[in-house]
């Protein structure tokens, strides 16, 4: 009998796995939509390239395209050198659009070309495909699980909507970004960004008092980085304190900002931030534009809006025209000021004419996906019909593996509080009995009187607030908690809470929370605990630790730790 359930868990499991990678393929062509990738037709882009794109395209066209995932890296920087080009922009997304279609791609370098059409499309100003491929950007970043990724997505969003007068709309993501509590690497430095676009967005709204609330945050959070992070990042603070203080009339203290912004330019060795120079530039001509009217240099101006014309991020463009236009009404030169504005607004009408005919072509589109949309209801049918034979499959394997092994499933939780059992206590101890770990011993205080009281349906309720708190402890300090018998619990430190002093403070954090949860009763739920270094009977001095924290008076935490020095 045994022999023929493993020949059903076997075919069963050969057949689940192609059609598992089937429905894999499907879901993944779903999360990149072919219609998102601009179609540019080959002939008629190579028909106009310059020598040094066709050479670009060749060595693209020489890769293998399963190769794409691997050589991802060099092909971007391949694309690099064209971006200034006459063609470059529209082969960079022809050659970007060709490894995301080719679904060899992983999620990381996915996401990373999603990310370079992103700024590709602002180079030309079109805000509505950049919109697009960054909602495309987070929607995968959310898939992948990547909160770091999920930021950036939102932070390069919000940069769109300020570069068209959204700043309110910006700011409100950028808001989002830095109220989430994530503890990804470099979330420190993300929130740091948002600052500077939250800051910045601010100044353009006049509301200079929020904008240096932004900066004196971001110098706050600076002293979490490294000397050389904070020597680029404050070259864009001070420069953006003197902007605030140039509009707020504050001579002194704008000159004072623009002087340090100069000093950390100059000891600069590393750049982390893009066009930091710029910042500077700017607050240099609006410093002396408003203060020292002599010292402003027209060419120097001009030269900084030339060399925006392109730039991803229209901050820059819009502080270039508006220091131009007020420097020709300070000195009366109308002639100039009228040629700056016609050009101006053909500047602007070139934007809104390639954003208008985008959208257009987008309306158009969303109507043909309309007429599309019975096949792709067809897919999502044969999607969920896949997924439910291969949900039967997994049963059926399940059911295979637990006739042959005739294993039944043994739980390790503790059904009311959802942590740890005793069970999983007991065999933790034993495989950690040659490890150096802290074990806390607490119980509830009063916990009859509570049961007596109030009856037992509240007492489990009490249990239960206390076990999710201690699930959130868990996830914090990457504890492990046990609820190991009535009201009594076990907390294990190991790792990286291996230590005295994180012990100490954990402990008595768990102890105050507890004290000052809120209950449906006019009651407060204490706990005492004893808490003791690994020892030969460690479970026994962490009991009698515990009781002498309850003869003391209750609602503490004893410890041994001057018996127990080493560690």
């Amino acid at each position: 009998m045994k022999k023929v359930y493993w020949i059903v868990f076997l075919f069963s499991l050969i057949f689940g796995f192609f059609f598992t990678k089937e429905l894999w393929k499907q879901i993944n062509r779903q999360t990149f939509p072919k219609e998102l990738i601009e179609q540019i037709d080959s002939r008629e882009l190579k028909s106009k390239l310059t020598s040094l794109e066709k050479e670009v395209l060749n060595q693209f066209e020489a890769i293998k395209k399963r190769e794409y995932n691997l050589k991802c890296d060099k092909v971007v920087e391949m694309i690099r050198p064209l971006l200034n080009s006459e063609n470059g922009v529209e082969l960079g997304s022809y050659i970007l659009g060709k490894l995301l279609l080719s679904e060899q791609l992983s999620s990381k370098n996915s996401l990373f070309v999603l990310n370079k059409l992103r700024v590709l499309k602002m180079r030309r100003q079109n805000f509505l495909e950049s919109i697009r491929y960054c909602l495309e950007y987070i929607k995968l970043a959310k898939y992948t699980d990547s909160d770091y990724d999920v930021d950036r997505g939102k932070m390069g969003l919000s940069i769109i909507i300020s570069s068209l007068n959204g700043y309110e709309i910006s700011n409100q993501i950028l808001r989002e970004i830095i109220k989430e509590n994530q503890n990804y690497k470099g979330s420190n430095q993300v929130k740091i960004v948002a600052l500077l676009n939250l800051a910045e967005n601010n100044i353009r709204l006049f509301n200079h008092d929020e904008s240096l609330d932004s900066l004196d945050e971001i110098m706050e959070r600076s002293k979490q980085e490294a000397e050389i992070y904070i020597n680029s990042l404050m070259i864009i603070v001070d420069s953006l304190y003197s902007y605030n203080y140039v509009y707020l009339n504050d001579k002194e203290k704008a000159k004072y900002h623009l002087i340090r912004a100069e000093e950390f330019l100059s000891k600069r060795q590393t750049s982390y931030f893009i066009d930091e120079h710029l910042y500077y530039a700017v607050a240099e001509s609006l410093y002396n534009l408003y203060f020292e009217l002599e010292s402003f240099s027209e060419e120097k101006t001009i030269e900084i809006l030339e060399l925006v014309e392109n730039k991803t991020d229209f901050g820059f463009l819009y502080y270039s025209y508006e220091v131009l236009f007020e420097y020709y009404k300070k000195i009366s030169d109308f002639e100039k000021y009228e040629d700056l504005k016609r050009k101006y607004d053909k500047k602007m009408a070139k934007i809104n004419e390639i954003n208008y005919t985008m959208l257009s072509l987008y309306m158009i589109e969303s109507l043909e996906s309309g007429i599309s949309n019975r096949e792709y209801k067809q897919l999502v049918n044969r999607v969920v019909r896949m997924s439910l034979y291969i949900i039967g499959l997994i049963l059926g394997i399940v059911f295979s593996i637990r006739k042959v092994s005739g294993l039944q499933e043994i739980s390790t939780k503790d059904s009311l509080t959802k942590i740890g059992n005793r069970k999983l206590f007991d065999s933790t101890l034993i495989k950690i009995s040659d490890k150096n770990f802290y074990m806390l011993l607490f119980d509830i205080d009063n916990f009859k009187k509570i049961n007596d009281t109030y009856g037992h349906n509240f007492g489990d309720s009490v249990l239960r607030k206390i076990g999710y708190l201690l699930q959130i402890k868990e996830q914090q300090y990457k504890l492990n908690t046990y609820r190991i018998g009535g009201e009594e619990f076990a907390i294990l430190f190991l790792g990286e809470c291996c230590s005295r002093e994180k012990c100490l403070n954990i402990s008595e954090e768990i102890r105050k929370d507890i004290e000052n949860l809120i209950w449906i009763r006019d009651i407060k739920v204490t706990i005492s605990g004893g808490l003791s270094y690994r020892c030969n009977k460690v479970y026994e001095e962490s009991d009698k630790l515990l009781y002498e924290a309850k003869r003391s008076g209750k609602n503490k935490i004893s410890n041994n730790f001057l018996d127990n020095i080493g560690e």
